[in-house]
Protein backbone atom coordinates (compact mmCIF):
# COMPACT_ATOMS: atom_id res chain seq x y z
CA UNK A 1 0.00 0.00 0.00
CA UNK A 2 1.25 3.63 -0.87
CA UNK A 3 -1.05 5.49 1.31
CA UNK A 4 -0.53 5.24 5.27
CA UNK A 5 -2.81 6.75 7.35
CA UNK A 6 -1.66 6.58 10.98
CA UNK A 7 -2.78 8.82 13.12
CA UNK A 8 -0.50 10.61 15.83
CA UNK A 9 -2.56 10.69 19.30
CA UNK A 10 0.45 13.65 20.43
CA UNK A 11 -0.13 15.78 16.96
CA UNK A 12 3.46 16.09 16.72
CA UNK A 13 3.40 14.22 13.70
CA UNK A 14 0.14 14.78 11.78
CA UNK A 15 -3.34 15.74 12.59
CA UNK A 16 -4.64 12.75 11.37
CA UNK A 17 -5.85 11.79 15.24
CA UNK A 18 -8.86 14.07 14.53
CA UNK A 19 -9.95 11.57 11.38
CA UNK A 20 -11.12 13.64 8.08
CA UNK A 21 -12.42 16.95 9.17
CA UNK A 22 -14.81 17.00 6.00
CA UNK A 23 -18.69 16.29 6.06
CA UNK A 24 -19.87 13.24 4.79
CA UNK A 25 -20.66 13.74 0.43
CA UNK A 26 -16.80 14.38 0.39
CA UNK A 27 -15.90 10.94 2.10
CA UNK A 28 -16.42 8.76 -1.62
CA UNK A 29 -14.07 11.63 -3.18
CA UNK A 30 -11.47 10.81 -0.70
CA UNK A 31 -11.74 7.49 -0.81
CA UNK A 32 -11.36 7.60 -5.20
CA UNK A 33 -8.25 9.68 -4.20
CA UNK A 34 -6.52 7.04 -1.90
CA UNK A 35 -7.58 4.27 -4.49
CA UNK A 36 -6.17 6.58 -7.66
CA UNK A 37 -3.18 7.41 -5.68
CA UNK A 38 -2.23 3.97 -4.43
CA UNK A 39 -2.93 2.98 -8.34
CA UNK A 40 -0.80 5.65 -10.05
CA UNK A 41 1.70 6.14 -7.87
CA UNK A 42 1.89 3.03 -6.31
CA UNK A 43 6.35 3.67 -5.63
CA UNK A 44 5.56 6.47 -3.50
CA UNK A 45 5.26 5.87 0.34
CA UNK A 46 2.60 8.94 1.07
CA UNK A 47 1.78 9.39 4.75
CA UNK A 48 -1.86 11.52 5.45
CA UNK A 49 -0.77 14.05 7.50
CA UNK A 50 -4.37 15.84 7.46
CA UNK A 51 -7.54 16.23 5.86
CA UNK A 52 -9.47 19.33 5.99
CA UNK A 53 -12.04 21.34 4.46
CA UNK A 54 -10.78 24.69 4.26
CA UNK A 55 -12.53 27.69 2.70
CA UNK A 56 -14.89 25.74 0.67
CA UNK A 57 -12.29 23.02 -0.99
CA UNK A 58 -10.98 19.61 0.12
CA UNK A 59 -7.28 20.06 1.20
CA UNK A 60 -5.43 16.59 1.54
CA UNK A 61 -1.87 17.36 3.05
CA UNK A 62 0.90 14.33 2.56
CA UNK A 63 4.36 13.45 2.75
CA UNK A 64 6.41 11.83 0.59
CA UNK A 65 4.51 12.41 -2.77
CA UNK A 66 6.20 12.51 -5.95
CA UNK A 67 5.38 15.67 -8.54
CA UNK A 68 3.18 13.18 -10.18
CA UNK A 69 1.16 12.67 -6.81
CA UNK A 70 0.65 15.94 -5.96
CA UNK A 71 -1.07 16.79 -9.36
CA UNK A 72 -3.53 14.11 -8.76
CA UNK A 73 -4.41 15.63 -5.69
CA UNK A 74 -4.67 19.15 -6.95
CA UNK A 75 -7.00 17.59 -9.34
CA UNK A 76 -9.19 15.83 -6.67
CA UNK A 77 -9.17 19.00 -4.61
CA UNK A 78 -10.39 20.98 -7.68
CA UNK A 79 -13.31 18.41 -7.94
CA UNK A 80 -14.25 19.10 -4.09
CA UNK A 81 -15.43 22.70 -5.10
CA UNK A 82 -18.25 21.20 -7.66
CA UNK A 83 -19.45 18.23 -5.19
CA UNK A 84 -21.94 18.91 -2.32
CA UNK A 85 -19.53 18.47 1.07
CA UNK A 86 -22.91 17.80 2.89
CA UNK A 87 -24.10 14.78 0.72
CA UNK A 88 -22.05 14.18 -2.43
CA UNK A 89 -24.25 16.00 -4.98
CA UNK A 90 -22.38 17.80 -7.86
CA UNK A 91 -25.04 19.42 -10.41
CA UNK A 92 -25.66 22.90 -8.15
CA UNK A 93 -22.85 22.47 -5.54
CA UNK A 94 -21.11 25.46 -5.79
CA UNK A 95 -19.36 27.49 -3.11
CA UNK A 96 -21.69 28.86 -0.08
CA UNK A 97 -20.90 31.80 2.87
CA UNK A 98 -22.67 32.32 5.90
CA UNK A 99 -21.34 34.15 9.13
CA UNK A 100 -17.88 34.44 7.08
CA UNK A 101 -18.01 29.93 6.89
CA UNK A 102 -17.38 28.78 3.72
CA UNK A 103 -18.63 25.43 2.45
CA UNK A 104 -19.21 23.83 -1.17
CA UNK A 105 -23.16 22.88 -1.14
CA UNK A 106 -25.81 22.11 -3.44
CA UNK A 107 -29.11 24.01 -3.68
CA UNK A 108 -31.01 21.74 -1.26
CA UNK A 109 -28.23 21.46 1.67
CA UNK A 110 -27.57 25.07 1.50
CA UNK A 111 -31.41 25.99 2.16
CA UNK A 112 -31.36 23.14 5.21
CA UNK A 113 -28.04 24.81 6.42
CA UNK A 114 -29.00 28.61 6.52
CA UNK A 115 -26.23 29.08 3.09
CA UNK A 116 -29.24 30.36 0.96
Amino acid sequence: MTVKINPDPTLQNNLMSFGFEVDSGWLPLIKELIDTLNKEVPEDEIEVLQVKEKFAGLRFYVSGASEKANRIISLYETYSYHICEHCGEFWTAKERVSHGWYKTLDDKCAKELGYE
